[in-house]
């Protein structure tokens, strides 16, 4: 008659591929899938790497693809951003000098009317006697 074997330790986790892999596609955390399949880190990293990692990559080119969908069909803040991740594109800065405002993302043609407004507003100012820092109300402060 056969004896039956004592078996010992934990019994082994039945874990779902398919959610950890679901999970993975959502960019969930490898502790956040732990947890939501009932194992540790460590488990995930020595038996669904591969799975992992395929499915993070998959999820981001959905999402990608998502996003070209919805800034094509019309979503200008996603246009906006997505120049600004792919394109290098940036919001202008701007200094502010006196009531004028000088854009750093302006081109040259732009700034040198900009710089030509500001000298005529410089002689206007000195031909009435103003300080130049002086905004033409006689109280000494730029308004705002």
């Amino acid at each position: 008659m056969p004896t039956k074997l004592n078996k010992r330790g934990r019994p082994k986790l039945k874990i779902d591929a398919q959610q950890v892999a679901t999970l993975a596609r959502i960019q969930c955390t490898m502790k956040e899938i732990a947890a939501v399949v009932g194992c540790s880190v460590k488990t995930l990293e020595r038996n669904y790497v591969d799975v992992i990692k395929e499915n993070q990559e998959n999820g981001k080119s959905s999402l990608r693809r998502a996003q070209w969908k919805s800034a094509l069909g019309g979503n200008v803040g996603m246009m906006i951003w997505l120049g600004k991740q792919h394109l290098g594109q940036k919001e202008p800065t701007q200094a502010y000098t006196g009531d004028v405002a000088i854009y750093d993302g302006a081109d040259k043609s732009s700034k040198a009317l900009l710089e030509s407004v500001l000298v005529r507003r410089e002689a206007r100012l000195s031909q009435k006697g103003v300080d130049s820092g002086d905004n033409g109300n006689g109280s000494g402060r730029n308004a705002v």
